[in-house]
């Protein structure tokens, strides 16, 4: 299981954006709609993408925040919680 605790702020930017909208969370759809490989391959992405560009961003701490949320999800997806 992807662990989403909503009272963890490093996870409330990601999953709380005003740009988001809906009953489900992107990532719930994301991973339904995925094969397990697939969303490994996503998780680890997200991870590279914002490890990579937070220095282009003035060194931005909530990239790097957000790489590690990506690797957290990973984790647990990795020890085959449920979501």
């Amino acid at each position: 299981m992807i662990n989403i605790d909503r009272n963890n702020n490093m996870y409330d930017y990601i999953l709380t954006s005003n740009h988001y909208s809906g009953d489900v969370e992107t990532i719930y759809f994301i991973k339904d709609k995925l094969t397990r490989n697939q969303f490994e391959g996503y998780l680890i992405g997200n991870a590279i993408k914002y490890l990579s560009r937070y220095n282009s961003k003035g060194g931005e701490i909530k990239d790097i925040k957000k790489a590690i949320t990506y690797l957290t999800w990973m984790v647990d997806h990795k020890n085959e919680k449920v979501m």
